[in-house]
């Protein structure tokens, strides 16, 4: 009986000395000026701490190597969090340097790839034109394809101002949502991390295994924010790069839904600061809005969903660009097909059924 009474003390004392010892820690890592505590106290706990060292020695290394532990991955997750917070509007407006010589010199080298097969396609496109009888519709889809061929051509040569033209109305966009917002402060995020980090710091000191979700949590949110900045960076890149293939599919029919969703691929990367801000901004309304609320974990929940949202931010472009993709995809060469409409709608088609020829190409051109 003496020995179960005394673990049980021992088990109440070691529970005591974590609580005080967690209570501690938590007030010096995440409170810069620290919290008035009485002396009596703090002699008390030095007593408490001082007795275990003597009497339990391997208990207190184990206390020791525990409250050592957590220290250190709190003091990382601060770090990661100031820089976090401190450069994420500027990573969110960083556009990929273009004018870069290795982007110019690949991006050069693949529109003298495609010039001259270019020029072979219009050359065989005229030919079918003249030499080849075919349907009305036929007929209509080939000055439409020579047209496309036409001002493609030109437009691969303008790759690189195109895409610099687009990225920067996109950090302008950007730029003046931010400014909607003078005191948007990023440091709000670092409240849903540290609601994460002090369950991880309060679940360690009993069972470290247990508190590693909550640290994974508290890690990976905010770097998989900054890797869907990252992977933005080098698809912006890679897609500036292709770009000429990808007026070059567009221009024809059978690969025309290829090369528009490269497009729609392309514009959906660009857009994506515009929809961080949009969160950010959103974030920071709402949490203003709630702060004074009585539930401390609103708060948290809040920063956790925003951040949630940046991390599928290209998800969120996705589904804008359902609405606005089709319009975007064909914005390139929305003249040459009223062109071509217009060119019909004068002349007709040539053969008996003119009408029905003039009609079936409307209709095509509608598609």
């Amino acid at each position: 009986m003496e020995k179960k009474k005394m673990r049980k003390k021992l088990t109440m004392a070691l529970i005591s000395i974590l609580a005080l010892n967690l209570f501690l820690f938590l007030v010096s890592a995440h409170e810069p000026e620290g919290w008035d505590i009485p002396d009596e106290y703090l002699q008390e706990i030095k007593e408490i701490t001082e007795q275990m060292k003597n009497e339990h020695p391997k208990m207190w290394m184990e206390l020791s190597r525990r409250v050592y532990f957590c220290h250190q991955i709190s003091t990382k997750i601060d770090i990661i969090m100031e820089d976090f917070c401190n450069n994420l509007i500027a990573f969110i407006l960083l556009d990929p340097p273009l004018q870069n010589a290795t982007v110019i010199g690949l991006l050069n080298y693949f529109i003298l790839l495609l010039q001259p097969l270019y020029g072979i396609a219009i050359l065989l496109t005229g030919m079918y034109m003249l030499f080849v009888v075919g349907s009305p519709r036929g007929r209509a889809r080939a000055k439409s394809t020579l047209i496309k061929l036409i001002i493609g051509i030109g437009l691969i040569t303008l790759t690189l101002p195109i895409i610099q033209a687009i990225l920067q109305i996109i950090h302008s966009i950007s730029s003046l949502l931010f400014s909607f917002v003078p005191d948007l402060d990023t440091n709000i995020f670092r409240i849903g991390i540290t609601f994460f980090t002090n369950y991880f710091l309060t679940i360690t000191f009993f069972e470290p295994m247990v508190g590693v979700p909550f640290l994974f949590i508290s890690i990976m949110l905010p770097i998989a924010v900054l890797v869907v900045l990252a992977v933005r960076y080098l698809m912006i890149i890679l897609f500036t790069v292709f770009f000429p293939f990808t007026v070059l599919l567009y221009s024809f029919y059978p690969t025309k839904k290829i090369g528009g969703v490269i497009i729609k691929q392309t514009f959906l990367w660009a857009l994506v600061p515009i929809v961080e801000s949009l969160v950010l901004i959103s974030t920071w309304i709402t949490y203003s809005t709630i702060s004074m609320s009585p539930v401390p974990e609103m708060g948290a929940f809040i920063i956790v969903v925003s951040l949630l949202l940046l991390i599928f931010a290209p998800l969120v472009t996705i589904a804008l660009m359902n609405w606005i993709g089709p319009g975007i995809a064909t914005l390139l060469f929305i003249q040459p097909v009223r062109r071509v409409i217009s060119y019909f709608g004068r002349t007709g088609v040539k053969g008996t059924n003119r009408e029905e020829g003039y009609v079936e190409l409307k209709s095509e051109v509608e598609k």
